[in-house]
């Protein structure tokens, strides 16, 4: 009898812990913002790559970081330690902004001053002719130096004369309607009186719309895919971007001898360390944003959910590409 009393007691004391219903929830955590650091050297070359490392950063929750840069001369960039070349001389203010899991931020700047370039040698006339993905001759593409004069369009026989300086890498934008954007970086030798190269471009994929205010996904036929949250998209200017936008989705696949000239740039990529690497590509895809012709981007702090087709089928050392495997993630600097 004792026993089923205390039994009872103890049941009765448990129904009495039990939480009421309209009782308030308990306090959530406070989150802390976190705290934006920059290291880097404040001075360099125009044209020479410079390292950026946010790794200083910190969280008082100790939370995971993810880190948005902008450079000062339109160019941005993620991921804590990465690499940026400045193309012109001037002073420029960078912006790292961190922030944590629950969207809390904080940004600090740091001043880099870009010196000019070494001095180049004689700038001479070179012939560049456009081609489509089949070799044919493509009139009225625009091909301008990036950072230079406005860009000269094609005549009937896809060439295009333009002057450059001998003796530094001149980066070339190459584009027309229709058509993915390709860029070259032609470095002509001091000695030179004169040169000749050829270029080819792929045609886009056909146009897709997406509702920017909403976000949402699109693939294209062969495996590329582009998932963007609501609002995430921005105009030139910073503008925020609503409504319906085009979308184009175009890959190349390396692995097709005819069609290796129509990789963008060169199989060249710039370390986080600032240092220079030849790259293998096993699939490249360019996603084209834009509302009524003019270009779109990320804004600032936002996110897009990328997916490249793969259209290799070995490693580099052999081995057969299977799910798991990592390999580096490399983007295009249109600069």
């Amino acid at each position: 009898m004792i026993a089923q009393i205390q039994w009872l007691f103890a049941l009765t004391l448990l129904v009495g812990l039990t939480a009421c219903p309209n009782d308030p929830p308990p306090p959530q955590p406070t989150n802390h913002a976190p705290t934006a650091a920059i290291t880097t050297l404040e001075t360099v070359q125009a044209g020479t790559p410079l390292a950026f490392d946010a790794s200083l950063s910190s969280d008082p929750d100790k939370d995971a970081l993810t880190f948005s840069w902008d450079f000062g001369d339109g160019v941005r960039g993620g991921s804590s330690l990465l690499a940026h070349v400045f193309n012109s001389a001037g002073s420029f203010t960078v912006r790292l902004t961190a922030t944590d899991p629950s969207g809390a931020s904080s940004s600090t700047t740091k001043t880099i001053t870009a010196s000019s370039r070494a001095a180049s040698g004689t700038v001479v006339g070179v012939q560049v002719t456009v081609r489509d993905s089949s070799g044919a001759v493509l009139a009225g593409a625009s091909v301008e130096l990036v950072g230079g004069t406005a860009g000269i369009l094609s005549d009937a026989t896809g060439k295009v004369t333009l002057s450059l300086a001998t003796g530094t890498p001149n980066t070339l934008r190459i584009s027309k309607a229709g058509y993915a954007e390709q860029y070259k970086i032609l470095e002509l030798p001091l000695t030179a009186s004169s040169g000749f190269f050829e270029v080819m471009l792929s045609q886009r994929a056909p146009d897709q719309t997406l509702d920017a205010g909403a976000g949402g996904s699109l693939s294209s036929s062969d495996g590329a895919k582009l998932t963007l949250p609501a609002g995430a998209l921005v105009d030139g200017i910073g503008k925020p971007i609503a409504g319906s936008i085009n979308v184009n989705l175009t890959s190349v696949d390396v692995t097709d001898s005819s069609k290796v000239a129509l990789f963008p740039g060169a199989f060249s990529g710039v370390l986080p360390s600032g240092s220079s690497s030849p790259i293998v590509s096993f699939g490249t895809t360019e996603y084209a944003l834009s509302q009524a012709g003019a270009r779109l981007q990320l804004a600032s702090g936002k996110t897009a959910s990328i997916e490249i087709p793969i259209f290799a089928s070995l490693n580099l050392d052999g081995s057969s590409l299977k799910i798991g495997d990592s390999q580096p993630l490399w983007s295009l600097d249109e600069k």
